[in-house]
């Protein structure tokens, strides 16, 4: 492993595992490590979110942009492409085959395979640094804010903000995931986990038995 300090992790359709650091990505199959860096065409080895769409293995990079790794080789998009930021904190490919890049100081981009749409302030959203997207089953988005709760997009348009008036127990919301009763899970910075379930929020916290109240990541 080229570095100690891992950020994001994917698995392929091989069962291998992709491992993104601060020193870059590797893949991990039967024991073996398989580095990838500069010289192989990233444009940046800071890589700090990964998303396995279909064939292709997006990754996003902290200053570097985002890349498509498909066929072996690495196609790269930054913001002379259209990207609002290079600065790429999460991925998800959505139900209709298209890839929503949260990024931070860009706010949140849709892409199409050809261009970027970018959702910022100016469209309705708090805070233009964005930490994580999810799409739930009713295919609205879920946004993760640095500093501005957390939002729900719903028809691409329409903004539902909770912040900590709502009962949200830190404004800084990182990983988000939507249990199997329809109740949205999301890990905050310095708040513990925060569960909305019809219409209110609850937290787990170090005074619950968590073992940090900076919670990064979640797998399901």
């Amino acid at each position: 492993l080229p570095d100690n300090q891992v950020f994001a992790l994917a698995k392929d359709l091989d069962g291998a595992i992709w491992v993104g650091s601060h020193n870059g990505l590797s893949r991990v199959s039967d024991g073996s490590f398989r580095n990838y860096s500069k010289a192989d065409g990233l444009p940046n080895t800071y890589i700090r979110s990964l998303y396995m769409g279909q064939n292709t293995l997006w990754v996003g990079t902290y200053g570097g942009g985002m890349c498509k790794f498909s066929g072996g080789a690495f196609t790269c998009f930054t913001t002379k492409d259209g990207l609002s930021s290079n600065f790429v904190t999460s991925l998800h490919e959505d139900s209709f085959g298209k890839l929503w890049i949260a990024t931070y100081g860009g706010g949140l981009n849709r892409f199409d395979g050809q261009s970027f749409t970018a959702y910022t302030r100016k469209d309705g959203l708090p805070s233009n640094d964005v930490w994580a997207v999810f799409e739930d089953r009713e295919h609205a988005f879920w946004i993760g804010t640095g500093g501005g709760g957390l939002i729900r997009l719903s028809n691409h348009t329409l903004f539902t903000t909770y912040d900590h008036r709502d009962g949200l127990s830190s404004d800084v919301v990182l990983p988000i995931f939507e249990a199997g009763d329809g109740a949205m899970w999301m890990g905050t910075n310095a708040g513990g986990v925060n569960i909305l379930r019809d219409g209110r929020f609850s937290a787990l916290t170090t005074k619950d038995g968590l073992a940090d109240n900076l919670v990064l990541d979640r797998k399901s």
